[in-house]
């Protein structure tokens, strides 16, 4: 469970100008290798994220523990972390923080899966723009957002995997210098070394991945057509869901089982349907996790043959123009819902495509001072730098230690009060409504 301090609506709503909120973005995404988003609950306080459990934990405390990784088991874990690239990019989600703290591992059989974590500084993006806003873990991010240029989100993602596969293969950042200056400058400049066991389309292979010119680095399909990246047989990668494109599969025994805990399975099935997170889709997933780990196959699993085939199938997409009389219904019971309660949080929160030059405070950096994948190997996480030392110093000013280094991310930022009134009347009165408004979870 993740919790975001909620200390007035107005800066949630600031969020959604950064190009997508967490909870937003967590809302439209369904891959197998990215964390599923439960439920979302509302406190006068902190609004609270409840997503599926990771048994193993980070991966960079399974890299800590085995000093570093074979180049066989890394190449796996980084064709799982490519999959969920491709699944974000084909939606113009850019995740700008891609590191082994955010990868979760969850058993799978005998091995173990990643899942991509921690969507505080994502955001969307269109084509025809740059991304301007420079974000991030510093040893994690592109040398161009370093040099204060905009920049391809796609192609950062890129660059901070390929510095998450070095530390995989060789246990520590190929950026580590202890003095801050340093560490940039060697960033900047592409400066670093590739140690000699590394196998040659190893080495070919990072050598493209880490081109410190984003017009010469790999792109994703550049990336899984590298000999190296072909070294373990990729596992067919099976294509997540595209929330309003594809329908939401549904088990209908999950649902019987939903009925025994005393929920109405017809409630149920239109929450998962309508991809609500309240209570009913809650205990839906929760169970489904459940008849996963106990070895029962499900249309609703993402690893399952039977959903590759659903997913497959043509008659699974929503069709533009469907109006049946089931959605007919559905959409009254969604007016009396609106006219009882009025709207939630978690229908408020949309993503927005736009852009970092319509924003009127740009997002501040995401500065992370970590502990270290090896002692003799420091590594002194800063805010990326900017091309002006006033912002440098504005940067160095609101570094936080290890142990909170997500909070930057998780809470909300400041919302200029006048920019409150530019809104229309109802929607003040909507948000003003929920302050009083519970969401009920039932586990």
């Amino acid at each position: 469970m993740k919790a975001l301090l909620n200390k007035m609506i107005n800066d949630l709503v600031k969020s959604l100008h950064d190009g997508g909120s967490e909870i937003a973005i967590l809302k439209i995404v369904r891959h197998n290798n990215i964390i599923k988003l439960y439920e979302v609950m509302e406190t006068p306080q902190k609004i609270y994220l409840v997503m599926e459990y990771c048994d193993r934990g980070e991966l960079f405390d399974y890299i800590v523990s085995k000093q570093h990784l074979s180049e066989k088991q890394a190449c796996t874990f980084f064709q799982e972390i490519i999959d969920a690239l491709t699944y974000l990019h084909s939606q113009n989600i850019v995740h700008r923080d891609v590191k082994p703290e955010n990868i979760l591992l969850e058993t799978l059989g005998n091995s173990e899966t990643c899942k991509l974590i921690d969507f505080g500084i994502s955001r969307t993006y269109t084509l025809d723009k740059l991304i301007t806003t420079p974000c991030g873990t510093a040893s994690y991010a592109p040398p161009e957002m370093h040099r204060g240029e905009e920049y391809y989100g796609l192609l950062s993602d890129v660059w901070s995997a390929g510095v998450l596969l070095y530390a995989m293969v060789f246990g520590y950042l190929p950026f580590c210098e202890e003095d801050e200056d340093a560490n940039i400058d060697n960033i900047i400049k592409g400066n670093y070394e590739i140690p000699d066991e590394a196998s040659p389309e190893l080495k070919d292979f990072l050598k493209h991945v880490l081109d410190i010119d984003p017009l010469r680095r790999y792109d994703l399909e550049q990336i899984k057509k590298h000999v190296w990246y072909n070294k373990v047989t990729p596992v067919k990668s099976l294509p997540g869901i595209i929330i309003g494109y594809h329908k939401i599969p549904i088990d209908d025994r999950i649902l019987n089982v939903c009925e025994q805990y005393g929920f109405n399975k017809d409630e149920v099935k239109q929450s998962v349907q309508d991809n609500k997170y309240d209570n009913k889709s809650a205990i839906y997933y929760i169970i489904l996790s459940k008849m996963k780990r106990e070895g029962y196959d499900s249309i609703a699993d993402l690893f399952s043959k039977d959903y590759l085939e659903y997913i497959q199938n043509p008659d699974n997409l929503i069709k533009k123009n469907e109006n049946t009389e089931e959605s007919k219904e559905g959409a009254k019971e969604d007016k009396k819902e609106e006219k009882k309660e009025l709207s939630t949080l978690n229908d408020i929160i949309k993503p927005i495509n736009v852009t970092d030059e319509t924003l009127g405070n740009p997002e501040l950096s995401q500065i992370s001072n970590e502990n270290k994948l090896k002692p003799n190997k420091s590594e002194a996480e800063i805010s990326v730098a900017s091309a002006s030392s006033q912002q440098k110093n504005q940067e160095n000013n609101s570094s936080i230690t290890s142990d909170n280094y997500s909070s930057n991310s998780n809470s909300v930022k400041s919302f200029n009060s006048s920019s409150f009134f530019n809104f229309s009347t109802s929607l003040c009165l909507l948000f003003f409504s929920l302050f009083n408004f519970s969401i009920s979870f039932l586990y």
